[in-house]
């Protein structure tokens, strides 16, 4: 016959330590949010200059084998 009280015991470990995983979860995400808002927010204030793409080359370069 199997005690209730160990299984009740082990049955609250278990949810004690999901609860426990699944806050640091969520305090992980809200902190990527705040990074990505902050670093979005940063790229607004200052903005980055346009670069031009590089123009073709006038002539291109052939290579004849000897």
């Amino acid at each position: 016959m199997v005690k209730t009280t160990t299984l009740d015991v082990t049955i609250g470990a278990v949810f004690i330590v999901f609860i426990i995983i699944g806050a640091i979860c969520c305090c992980l995400s809200f902190i990527g949010a705040l990074v990505a808002i902050i670093m979005c927010n940063k790229n607004k204030s200052n903005p980055q200059p346009v670069q031009a793409a590089p123009s073709a080359m006038s002539s291109p370069i052939i290579v004849h084998q000897v």
